[in-house]
Parts: structure tokens; sequence; C-alpha cells
């Protein structure tokens, strides 16, 4: 029996597995694979990690930062501030371990600005930043003895009395069931990567929503993601260099015939490369910029999903408007570029030098952007929402804990880099909090396994809804009318559809043509996509369009709904198929008299 199980083997689940291994007695990481996982697969062109203001003349604060935090929405304010004020320690807690985030020579962690940042917080070690902190975090778990079980996909949650003690896992390798007992449960599984076909989630991450959907728990936001341009046959995003080199966009239609793709939807070339240099900065959909950079989001979209149209990034070719020098662009465009020694004749030499990494990124995975089209769509990258959770990350399920992207703690707006920021400061939070506490009885009945045996052997045996097809639908769907686009009335049809199959799921849906793993996690995405369309539905109703999605009312609807100004900010709460909203508590009042914390 466990002091505490870490389910995950991320940013967020290692970090609280090693700050834990140093408080209490025995631990474990528990994951369905140690290399899987977005923390380990993704990032852009630098990926970015928030933190408070370490260098230069930023005149920031804890305060500041918190602010900036909460004027974003969806936050309360405890969680704004916590965030905030343990930013610095988390931050130099992973520098101490050995990730190399570049200083100058007085030993300043210059900063640079990225989307919603007013005090250039922003780091980065290139490409992989969160790659490199996994790999320092999973050598100190090591070196502290953590055990780690591989291979073990968590299924089910037991709780009684509102109070986890005991996880059900499957073992990927055979499809049998096994049983941990803990007295406290940290969930790190990362954000539902499986509910939308359209994704830079890495293929080899699938999330767990589905646990605290199962196990009756609150959840904040699960309408809240980030949707932006992103590569597809290798996913990834394409944030930052990738557009403020200036690519062209083209399109190849039905019958393979490739044309230029802005100017027709833009008819000047001024305009259309401001656009392009912008989307660098404001990678994410936003309906606030849909006359500016998230026009182009628009665009593609429109050409990959309504039109059925095929849409690529070409860094061999100039974009319309550059025939003549540099003249045309913007003075923010022009100056970056010269910032960065990228005025140069083409796409690919303007990013080679601005930024060599995320050239050779591409490279690595047999994609040379000197030669090939680079194909692309709009993707899911993050989700914003997640489990409800205190100032310890504690869910509304007791002894019950969500850190990382699996925590509910954004709403449509955050910082970019900031989620990063938030697996430490979670994990920090979680791990102190299980230190602090006695001893706790576990319940050791073993009904939850057998019953779970016994509903897998007669799924077996169903002939209804074959599982593998589900999930391709609920994916196809997802992506068509409830992602960065949404139809409210779609939106509810399907919500319609998949709660009686969620509600009866092993009686309803068969487990052939595929292995009971891969029938279980179709289920956890079944959950999530019910959670994710009943918080997505009410807010289309009491929000409109705000963040990261432009709702309509319908496919005819010639006008996205105008975002509800008075409800924006406002924390959508979801538990089971229902949602409210909810006000957010304000940034708390709190104790800066030194001789009083003494």
């Amino acid at each position: 029996m466990y002091k505490a199980i870490v389910i995950g083997s991320g940013c967020a689940g290692l970090a609280c597995a090693a700050r834990l291994s140093r408080g209490v007695g025995r631990i474990a990481v528990v994951t369905e694979h140690i290399n899987s996982g977005t923390s380990r697969n993704t990032g852009s062109d630098k990926q970015t990690y928030y933190k408070l203001s370490l260098g230069g003349d930023e005149n920031d604060s804890v305060i500041n930062f918190a602010k900036d935090l909460y004027e974003g929405g969806g936050i309360n304010g405890e969680l704004a501030l916590i965030e905030a004020a343990n930013s610095a320690r988390a931050f130099l807690y992973l520098c101490e371990l050995g990730v190399n985030f570049p200083v100058n020579e007085y030993g300043e962690y210059i900063g640079y600005k990225t989307d919603h940042d007013t005090h250039k917080r922003a780091v980065s070690c290139g490409p992989l930043t969160s790659k490199y902190m996994t790999e320092v975090l999973e050598l100190e778990v090591n070196r502290q003895g953590v055990e780690i079980y591989n291979f073990l996909r968590a299924v089910k949650l037991i709780v009684k009395d509102n109070t986890v003690y005991s996880a059900i896992f499957i073992d990927t390798r055979n499809d049998e069931l096994v049983r941990i007992n803990a007295e406290h449960i940290i969930l790190a599984t990362g954000g539902e990567a499986s509910v939308y076909e359209n994704s830079v989630f890495p293929p080899s991450q699938w999330g767990g929503m589905g646990l605290f959907f199962d196990a009756g728990a609150v959840f904040h936001n699960m309408n809240c993601w980030q949707y932006g341009i992103a590569s597809k046959d290798f996913r990834w995003n394409l944030s930052g260099s990738y557009q403020q080199a200036l690519p062209r966009y083209v399109t190849k239609d039905k019958n393979g015939v490739i044309t230029e793709l802005l100017p027709k939807y833009i008819h000047n070339n001024e305009d259309i490369l401001n656009k392009v240099f912008l989307k660098g900065y404001e990678w994410p959909f936003d309906v606030k910029k849909l006359s500016g950079s998230s026009y182009i989001d628009i665009i593609v979209h429109r050409e990959t999903m309504v039109l059925g149209n095929t849409v690529y990034l070409d860094y061999r070719v100039n974009p319309s408007g550059l025939e003549n020098g540099f003249d045309i662009l913007s003075p923010a465009c022009f100056s970056y570029l010269k910032n960065c020694n990228a005025l140069l004749d083409t796409p690919i030499k303007r990013l080679r030098a601005m930024n060599e990494k995320a050239y050779q990124l591409y490279l690595s995975h047999n994609i040379d952007l000197e030669k090939d089209l680079l194909k692309i769509g709009v993707a899911a990258q993050h989700q914003n929402g997640g489990a409800a959770v205190d100032m310890n990350y504690e869910t509304s399920v007791k002894n019950l804990f969500a850190i990382g992207e699996a925590a509910g703690v954004f709403g449509a707006y955050r910082p970019g880099g900031s989620a990063l920021n938030s697996t430490q400061v979670g994990a920090l939070r979680a791990a102190h909090a299980i230190c602090s506490r006695p001893p706790v009885t576990v319940l050791s009945d073993e009904n939850e396994l057998s019953e779970l045996e016994k509903k897998l052997k007669n799924a077996a045996n169903n002939s209804g809804i074959d599982h593998m097809k589900l999930l391709s639908d609920i994916k196809i769907k997802m992506s068509s009318f409830a992602g960065p686009i949404r139809n409210a009335a779609k939106m509810n049809i399907l919500l319609n559809e998949l709660k009686p199959l969620a509600e009866n799921y092993f009686d309803a849906v068969c487990a052939n043509g595929g292995t009971l793993t891969s029938y279980l996690k179709t289920r956890d995405t079944l959950l999530s996509a019910c959670c994710i369309l009943s918080a997505s539905k009410y807010s289309a109703k009491v929000q409109g369009s705000v963040g990261s999605s432009a709702v309509y009312e319908n496919e005819n609807s010639p006008q996205h709904i105008p975002v509800c100004e008075e409800n924006s900010k406002n924390i959508i709460e979801t538990k089971g198929f229902v949602s409210a909203l909810k006000t957010p508590s304000p940034i708390p009042l709190r104790e800066t008299w030194f001789e009083n914390l003494l």
C-alpha cells in the first residue's frame, strides 16, 4: 500500500514524485509508457516556459503576475496568486536539476514576450523545453529510488464516500487488470488528447479526463481549449518563427491543382504578410482577432474541413508581395527580421537564420523544408480546462489531486507557456499537502475489480456498437463542429447521442475488433467528450463566442454568436452532464508584513 501514487510521467507527474520522495513513505509513478505523453513529444519553434521575470529591467512582481493570469478569466484568484507566487521557486528547481535555460554572462534569465504577456516572462530551451524537463526530473526520481510501474493504463478510480482509495489499471501488454491501493492519488495524465481528429497532441498521448468524470469530480472550463495551425504528418505547432519567416500558404484541390491560398480571401499583399507575421506571436485561434491574424485559421479551416482541400506551408517560394523586396512589410515585421539578420530572399533562409533548430526538428522527422511542402490544419493543441482544484490542487473528491494539464486552472485566455509553470507549481503544492497529512486507512474491498472484469467479459461478447467506430465518429464530429468553429445545434445533438452510451457503455458498446485496453480507452474518450460537449453547449448559450472558439447557431448562421462580456470571464463548472456559471473568487488579500510570518 502506498502513501501516494502519481499517474502520469510527464513534467507534472515526475516533478510531484520527485518532491514526494523527500517527504513521505512509499510512493510510485504509474504510467502507460514512460516515454509517451505530451511533455516528451511536443513543442513549438521555441517552446515557452512562463515564469516571473528574473532578468532585464522588467518591473515585475508576484501580484502583477497573478493579475495577468486572473485578467484572462476563468481562474479563481487564490490559484492565480499561487501560480504566480511559486513560479520562481519552481523554475529555479528545474535549473538546479539541470535544465539549461539560457542566461547572460551575469546569470540573468532574460525573457521575451509571449501571447497575453505583459512583462517578457517567457523563457525557452528551444523546441523541446518540456522534453528536457522530463529528462532531468526522471533522473531525479530515479536518484530518489521511486518505484515506477510501466505499461499500466489507469481505467478506474475506486471512490467511497467521496474519497478515493484505489485505482484499477489495465496492463497494456496482456490486457489484465491490476489494482493499486494508495492513501492519495495524483492524476497527471495531461489533456484529453484523444477527443479530436485534428490534433497536435502526439499519437502516444491519450489523456485520462474520463477518470475524473467516472469518479464524480467537478470540472472547470472544459469548453476552453487552444486551437491553432499545426503540421499534420508530423504533429507540431507552427507558431513563432515558423510564421515570422513569412512562408507561402498554398492549397491543393481534389484535382491536384496547387494555388497560392491567402490571396483568394485577402486582396492586399501587405495585409497578408502582416497577418502571417502576427500569427507567430498570436498562434492560438482567438475570436477577438478574426479580422486580424486569426482570419488565417478561418481560411485554413474552411479549405480543409468545408471544401475538402489540402493546405500546405511552402518555405521554398516567397508569398506574393515580396517580389520587389521588403519595403511592403510593416515596421514591426521589418525590424524583427532585420534584428534577426533574416532579411533573406526565401522563407527557408529566413527560418534557418532565425531558428536553425526549428528547421532541424522537421528534418529529424524526414521532412526537409528546403524541398518539401508542409501539410497543415487547424488543430487542438492544449486543454485549458480540467478538474476543479483547490489551493493544494486537490479535486472535489478527497485525496484525489489533479496537476498539469489535467487541472482546470485556466479559462479561455492564458499567457503562452503558463501551462509549463503550472505543471511545476501544481506538483509542488500537491506534494507539500500530502507530506503534511497523517496516515489514512485504505479499504481493501476487491468487489470493484471483479465487477469490472465481469463487465469486460460481457462486453467482449456483445453485438452492440463497435468501439473503434464509436471512437472514430467522436473524433471526426468533435473536430467538425465542437472545436475552434462550433455549431451549437450539432453539439446538442451529439451530446444527446453520446449520453446514453456513456451511461450504459459496457452494455451498449462491444469490445470486438480491438484489445480490452483500446476498449477502455474509448470509454475514457466518450466520457470526456460528454463533459466537453456539456460545458461547450452551455458556454455557447451563456458566453457566446469566447477565447479559441467561434460559435454559430447552426451551419446556416451567417455570423457567429457575439461574446457576452458580462459572463465571458466566469468559470463554466460541470459535474456529470450538467454545467453552470460560477463567478471566480477574487485575488485574496494576503499577509505581507514580514514579522507576522515569523
